[in-house]
């Protein structure tokens, strides 16, 4: 899920560390080095050599379309994201006429405009019900985050946070927003507008759903390592690694995914699907790199794989041996080109 947008401007030195901590937890990247995990057998995935299956039972983004079954619907404007599903249509954000708003699609392609994204940063709630709007004031160090109605576009709640803010999860009635600096994470009651410290390390992904937490022990570019906890006892470590990060949670909680914790570049070439205890389930690594990493069910992985020439979305079973590896096409082939 990329919804990080680079900045060219210089930023304060606080800011800017905590800008790379926001951007570790919206992109993809490769790590140096996988720990022990590296030591064992990996699945290749090859884009060219997969038999093609189902296509995703989840809306997913490829390009400027959407797939969803058997629906397909094409994004207007340039570099779209896909936020999620909202009822029966879509949340994207876009480049339109120089402005990069927040769209609801409907099944066709009509568009109805949620906001025009004078902000930075953009989450919807995972029911689909809001989207958090995050705009960041660098010289006051401070952000501010609106929850807008996507039916309506109206306002629910607003509220300003010191420091850089990154919004983790939401759903109807609560935010998950981390903050560097401060270190925090939090819980954001929009009903009665209070906000609850879950807890001083800076978090990076969420899921409200499943009451898991992932957070930084400290900045990852001086040694800071990545904890996952649940966020109602945050006290208690379900699994450390200062070698990867969650890229993502597994509907119920019970899995995740990860990617190396540090480096630049377009996307990672290996990918592992652990539980949420470490346990190592599959290392997948491409000859190129991984854009989209997204759980499709409780044990199917959909990785948006770039090989050497040959790029498609691919499905695989993090039940399957290593053996076969258990991967199949959930989308059509497509040229691998400087630019994708």
């Amino acid at each position: 899920m990329d919804r990080t947008r680079t900045r060219t401007r210089r930023l304060p030195s606080a800011l800017a560390a905590a800008a790379a901590l926001a951007a570790l937890s919206c992109s993809t990247l490769v790590g140096p080095g996988a720990g022990a995990a590296s030591a064992e057998a990996a699945t290749p995935v090859a884009p060219g050599s997969l038999t093609r299956g189902a296509d995703p039972a989840v809306p997913v983004l490829a390009g400027r379309t959407i797939t969803d079954g058997e629906r397909t619907v094409r994004v207007p404007g340039r570099s779209p994201s896909l936020l999620g599903a909202s009822g029966d249509g879509y949340v994207v954000t876009t480049g339109l006429d120089g402005r990069r708003p927040v769209l609801l699609l409907d099944g066709s392609g009509r568009h109805t405009l949620v906001d025009d994204l004078g902000t930075d940063d953009a989450r919807l709630a995972s029911d689909g019900s809001v989207v958090a709007l995050t705009r960041y004031r660098f010289a006051a160090q401070r952000s501010r985050v609106r929850v807008l109605d996507v039916a309506t576009g109206s306002i629910a709640q607003r509220r300003g946070f010191e420091g850089f803010a990154n919004v983790l999860d939401a759903d109807a009635t609560r935010v998950v927003v981390s903050t560097f600096p401060p270190r925090a994470t939090m819980l954001w009651d929009l009903a009665a507008d209070r906000v609850e410290l879950v807890g001083r390390q800076p978090g990076y992904a969420a899921s409200l759903a499943d009451d898991r937490l992932a957070v930084y022990t400290g900045d990852p570019y001086r040694g800071g390592c990545s904890r996952v906890v649940r966020l109602q006892d945050p006290s208690r470590t379900l699994w450390r690694s200062c070698e990867e990060r969650v890229t993502a949670f597994a509907p119920g909680g019970e899995r995740l995914a990860t990617v190396g914790l540090l480096a630049d570049g377009r996307g990672p070439q290996d990918v592992w699907a652990r539980g949420t205890d470490g346990t190592l389930l599959q290392h997948y690594t491409v000859a190129g790199w991984f854009g989209l990493v997204q759980w499709e069910d409780t044990t199917g992985l959909l990785l948006d794989s770039h090989g050497v020439s040959r790029a498609a979305l691919v499905r695989c079973d993090t039940d399957a041996t290593v053996t076969d590896g258990g991967c199949e096409r959930a989308g059509d082939l497509r040229a691998v080109t400087a630019g994708s």
